[in-house]
């Protein structure tokens, strides 16, 4: 089966893949089920025309589904699914005018690239002469039109992937969806494409939707995030809102580094403060709804390490650890320190700053405005 949606041959011709106007998608509390197994539980989901969101989470996490129920390759027990306000539950996939792009690409091997470019084309009955200046147009923007006349065993995994996804766009679909597409591909060779994926969605102008397990991957390409944890998303924001203020821990510590510090909580006016391996730990922001134990989230570039007794506390806390990783990153340094409960904590500092060694104590230093206090789901 090919992997690309229909259009009518009228919406087809009636735009080119220059600039297209981006679908919106509404998903309401959509469920999915494999017998006993919950895949998806009552998801909800707004993607804004044009937007760039991306899917993210662990492998079985849900987003892939999410991907196929919007395609219409798997169905769903309950909940409603829209496209530009449109209900589209039981339009069948070829009638939904969207885009896919395979991780890997199903290329037909007995066919040029422009061949394979104008397969969709052909299905929708475009006459030759506007099918070969839509491939022309999409061969243009993906960077391709002088491999026209290859095949996909003569080109590399990058110049395979532009194909298919110069396919998935030459019949001008409001909404592209990308499952891993990347993930075939080494590592410099995925930075690039990510740049040139970004490149193709700002010309483009339609909606893509990509899943991906890999947050660096996410956080390059999207305009906003969807993390998804045992068939539900926990967060949807972009990624610098994730990143420095997660509204769950699993997001906190799903995206980028983290040191998650437990203990009792006290508030007192605007101050919050954790009981945290026998120090008081002091935090600016107070959370009034709080009940039970709660967890403090620092990222890396929040805490310094400092010599035992070397700084005065102020409006700054300071626990004592041991040093048990040191690792050398060009501009910094990633340090791993062990609390005397056992927490590990992660400080990354200026190569050009203070250097510690393996074994050494410490005192770990950082502001109490810094971090995110959080329900401890685990406590």
């Amino acid at each position: 089966m090919m992997p690309l949606q229909a259009s009518t041959p009228e919406t087809a011709t009636r735009r080119t893949p220059d600039r297209i106007p981006g679908a919106a998608v509404g998903i309401d509390r959509i469920r999915k089920t494999y017998g006993s197994y919950v895949a998806l539980d009552d998801v909800s989901l707004t993607i804004r025309p044009g937007e760039f969101m991306s899917f993210l989470g662990p492998s079985g996490s849900g987003k892939t589904t999410t991907l196929n129920v919007i395609a219409g390759f798997t169905g769903h027990e309950s909940g409603v699914l829209k496209i530009d306000g449109r209900e589209i539950d039981r339009v069948p996939p070829h009638r939904r005018n969207i885009g896919v792009v395979f991780q890997h690409y199903a290329l037909f091997p007995h066919m040029t690239v422009a061949e394979n470019i104008a397969y969709p084309l052909r299905q929708r009955r475009i006459g030759r002469s506007e099918r070969h200046a839509m491939v022309g147009a999409v061969l243009e923007k993906v960077e391709l039109s002088a491999l026209a006349g290859r095949y996909p065993a003569e080109l590399s995994g990058g110049q395979q992937q532009r194909v298919a996804l110069a396919r998935a766009m030459v019949f001008a679909p409001g909404l592209m969806l990308l499952d891993e597409p990347l993930g075939a591909l080494d590592k410099k060779l995925r930075e690039a494409l990510q740049l040139e994926i970004r490149r193709i969605h700002r010309e483009l102008g339609s909606t893509f939707v990509f899943v991906t397990h890999d947050q660096e991957e996410a956080l390059v390409l999207s305009d906003r995030i969807a993390v998804f944890n045992k068939g539900r998303i926990e967060q949807v924001a972009s990624g610098e809102e994730l990143y420095r203020a997660p509204k769950t821990l699993f997001v906190g510590q799903f995206i980028g580094e983290s040191t998650v510090l437990r203990g009792p909580h006290e508030s007192r006016g605007d101050e919050t403060a954790l009981s945290v391996a026998g120090a008081r730990i002091r935090i600016a922001a107070r959370r009034p709804d709080a009940g039970g134990r709660q967890c403090l989230l620092l990222r890396p570039e929040d805490l310094r390490l400092c010599a035992p007794g070397s700084t005065a506390g102020g409006h700054e806390n300071v626990v004592a650890a041991r040093l048990r990783e040191k690792i050398y990153l060009g501009a910094s340094v990633k340090y791993e320190a062990v609390l005397t409960d056992g927490t590990v904590a992660t400080a990354r500092m200026p190569a050009s700053g203070p250097s510690f060694e393996i074994g050494a104590p410490v005192d770990l230093v950082w502001s109490a405005g810094c971090g995110t206090l959080l329900d401890d789901p685990g406590a």
